[in-house]
C-alpha cells in the first residue's frame, strides 16, 4: 500500500483554528462548490481515490480560501447541513489555497483518501458513506454559513450472489401454472437471502473485500437453465437492490448477478370447475350394436364416455378424465325411454356427474372434480341403427386428382366415356367416415359409374370437362352412403392436332419407294458430302434420312445405312410416335 498524507496548510490558518471554525458562522456560501464541480477517481484500481474540488469566490479573500472534508467516526452517514462536533466526526481532507483569491476568482484543492483501512497513515473513508465537504474564506460576511457539499467514495460492484446449495425453497404449483413465475415469491415467503459479495482485486491481491446480505422481496427473475443445466433454476438480483449488512454501502448491485437456487418442486391437482365433452362437443353416438353388447344403455353410454370427458377451469386448458372406468366414479340417468326394437337412430338427452373425477399422467393428478351436489353435464346420446363397424359415408376422395385425357381426333364422341373409363381406371375412388364406436376414420374403395357433363364434339380446341361418380356402396359394405355422396372433379380434354400418315414411312427408306436399298444411300451420301440436298420441305424424306433418329440428318446416318446396304447391322425400325 503506497503511503500518503494531508497537504499542510499554510501558517496563515492552522488546522486546529479551521475545525474550530467550523462550529462558528464565520464559513460563507459566497464560495460556490457543486456537485458536478467535484471529481472523484480511482485511476490505479488500488482502492486510493484522487478527490478534485473546484470553487468560484463571489468576494475577496485575502488570505485565502479553506476546505475542510470530515464524516462521521462510526462509518455512517452524515446529512450536509450538519455541523461540526468535536466528537464522533473525524477529519477526511484539509487544505487551503496558496494565497488570496480575488472576486471571481476560482481555485480547486486536492487531496486523496482511502477506502482501506490501515492504509499506512493515510486517511479513511468508508465506501458508499456520505462525507462533507466544507469551503468558505476570510473575506465572507459575518453571519454567513459554510458552503457544504456531501461526497462519498463508490461501492464496488458486486461479483458474486450465493443461495446456499443445500437450503432448498419448496415450491408448489399446478399444471398449468409457469413453474419460474412460483420461485420468487417462494423465496420471499420464506425469508430466504443470499450471500452478496464484492472485491477490489489487482495483480492477484485482494485490497478489498466486502460482504453483505440480500432478502428476496419476490421482485426477482428466475430462468430456468438448458440442456446440461435443464431442470435447474437461476435467480437474478434486480439491479440497484438493497443490501443489509455492515459492508452494504461498500457493495453496489449491477446487472446479471445471479446463482442458482436448490428448488423442491411439487405439483398439486387444482380443482375443476366443471365436468365437459371433450372437443366441445354436446353430444355423443353410439350405435345399437354397442347397447345390445353392453346389456343395457346405461353401460353403454358410461363405456362410450370412458375417454370423452373433461375436466375444465376458467382460463386453463381442459385435461382428460383418466378415471371414468373406475366404479362409481362417472354416474349417468336419463328420463328419456330407449326402444331396443327401434329401426330408427334415436337421440335421448342424458345427466352425467363426477364423484372424485381425476386427470392423472405419470407424475401423479393433474386435476380433480367432483360434481357439486344438483349440477351435471347434460349431453345428448344418439343411438345409430349400425351394425359393429358400420359407418356413415362423409367425404369422397379421388386418389388421382389430376386426369389429363388426350383426344386423338375431333370426331371422338361417343368414345369419351371409354377413354375417360381407360384414364381413370387407376384414380382410386375413396369413401370416408367415421365409426361411430372408435370415433376413427374408415375408409374403402368405392364402386359406381362415372358420367361426364361439359364435353362437345363439335369443339376443336381444348375443353374443361367434369366427371362425377355416384358413390353405390364401399367395396366392404361398412360404408352406408345415407347423405348422398358423389365425387367430382374436372379435367382437361385435348384435342391432339392430326399429323401426316406415317403408316408406309421407314427408317432409310429416303426415295420412298418401301424398299431400303443403295440408291437411299446414295442420296444420304450425295446429302451429307455437299452434293445435292434433300428437299427440307420433304418431311417424309428428312425424318427418314435421319436413320439414327437423333433429330438431325449427319455423315452418322449415312454409316448406319451404308452398314444396312451392305448386309451388316440392320436398321431397327421404331414406333412412328416417337420419331424425330
Amino acid at each position: 500500500m503506497k503511503k500518503f498524507s494531508l497537504k499542510k496548510i499554510t501558517a496563515a490558518v492552522s488546522a486546529a483554528a479551521m475545525i474550530a471554525t467550523m462550529g462558528t458562522s464565520a464559513f460563507a456560501s459566497e464560495i460556490t462548490v457543486t456537485n458536478d464541480t467535484i471529481t472523484i477517481s480511482d485511476t490505479d484500481g488500488d482502492g486510493i481515490f484522487d478527490i478534485t474540488v473546484n470553487y468560484t469566490s463571489t468576494v475577496n479573500n485575502e488570505i485565502g480560501v479553506t476546505m475542510l472534508t470530515y464524516g462521521m467516526s462510526d462509518d455512517s452517514d452524515i446529512a450536509a447541513s450538519t455541523g461540526y462536533a468535536t466528537t464522533g466526526m473525524k477529519i477526511v481532507g484539509v487544505d487551503q489555497s496558496a494565497g488570496a483569491v480575488a472576486k471571481d476568482g476560482t481555485g480547486s484543492f486536492n487531496f486523496k483518501v482511502s477506502a482501506i483501512k490501515n492504509s499506512n497513515g493515510g486517511y479513511y473513508l468508508k465506501r458508499g458513506v456520505d462525507a462533507i465537504i466544507a469551503v468558505s474564506g476570510d473575506g465572507v460576511p459575518t453571519g454567513s454559513t459554510p458552503t457544504y457539499n456531501t461526497i462519498k467514495l463508490p461501492a464496488l460492484p458486486a461479483t458474486s450472489a450465493t443461495f446456499g446449495s443445500t437450503d432448498s425453497v419448496s415450491v408448489d404449483y399446478y399444471s398449468y401454472e409457469d413453474v419460474k413465475t412460483k420461485i420468487a415469491p417462494a423465496l420471499a415467503a420464506a425469508h430466504k437471502t443470499a450471500a452478496v459479495t464484492a472485491a477490489n482485486v489487482k495483480n492477484d491481491e485482494t485490497l478489498e473485500s466486502y460482504a453483505a446480505t440480500y432478502t428476496f422481496d419476490g421482485n426477482e427473475t428466475v430462468e430456468e437453465g438448458t440442456g446440461e443445466n435443464a431442470g435447474k433454476y437461476y435467480v437474478t438480483i434486480p439491479a440497484g437492490a438493497t443490501l443489509a449488512g455492515d459492508d452494504a454501502s461498500c457493495i453496489t448491485v449491477g446487472e446479471g448477478l445471479k446463482d442458482e437456487v436448490p428448488v423442491t418442486l411439487n405439483r398439486v391437482a387444482w380443482v375443476g370447475d366443471s365436468l365437459a365433452l371433450a372437443n366441445g362437443l354436446t353430444g355423443i353416438t353410439i350405435t345399437k350394436a354397442k347397447v345390445t353388447d353392453a346389456g343395457n344403455i346405461n353401460d353403454a353410454v358410461k363405456a362410450a364416455l370412458a375417454d370423452k370427458l373433461v375436466i375444465t377451469k376458467e382460463g386453463v386448458d381442459p385435461v382428460s378424465v383418466t378415471n371414468a372406468s373406475a366404479e362409481n366414479v362417472i354416474n349417468v340417468s336419463t328420463t328419456d325411454a330407449y326402444n331396443s326394437d327401434a329401426t330408427a337412430d334415436q337421440t335421448l338427452t342424458y345427466k352425467v356427474t363426477a364423484n372424485g373425477a381425476k386427470a392423472t399422467d405419470a407424475t401423479g393428478d393433474i386435476a380433480t372434480y367432483t360434481s357439486p351436489e344438483g349440477t351435471s353435464l347434460s349431453i345428448t346420446v344418439t343411438v345409430k341403427n349400425l351394425a359393429d363397424g358400420e359407418f356413415i359415408i362423409d367425404s369422397v376422395k379421388a386418389l388421382k386428382n389430376d386426369v389429363e385425357v388426350t383426344i386423338p381426333d375431333q370426331n371422338f364422341g361417343a368414345e369419351l366415356q371409354s377413354v375417360l373409363n381407360t384414364a381413370l381406371a387407376d384414380a382410386h375412388i375413396w369413401v370416408y367416415g367415421t365409426n361411430v364406436n372408435t370415433e376413427k376414420e374408415e375408409w374403402s374403395l368405392a364402386t359406381g359409374e362415372w358420367t361426364i357433363s361439359g364435353y362437345d364434339v363439335n369443339v376443336e380446341t381444348e375443353q374443361t370437362v367434369t366427371a362425377k361418380k355416384a358413390i353405390v356402396a364401399p367395396e366392404n359394405n361398412k360404408g352406408k352412403n345415407d347423405n348422398n355422396k358423389e365425387l367430382s372433379f374436372t379435367f382437361k380434354v385435348l384435342a391432339k392436332p392430326t399429323g401426316p400418315d406415317m403408316t408406309e414411312w421407314k427408317k432409310g427408306d429416303i426415295n420412298k419407294d418401301g424398299l431400303i436399298t443403295i440408291a437411299d444411300w446414295g442420296i444420304l451420301a450425295n446429302h451429307v458430302k455437299g452434293g445435292t440436298q434433300i428437299d427440307a420441305t420433304d418431311e417424309r424424306a428428312i425424318r427418314s434420312a435421319d436413320v439414327n433418329n437423333d433429330g438431325v440428318v449427319t455423315i452418322a446416318d449415312w454409316g448406319v445405312l451404308a452398314n444396312h446396304v451392305k448386309g451388316g447391322t440392320q436398321i431397327t425400325q421404331i414406333d412412328h410416335d416417337d420419331w424425330k
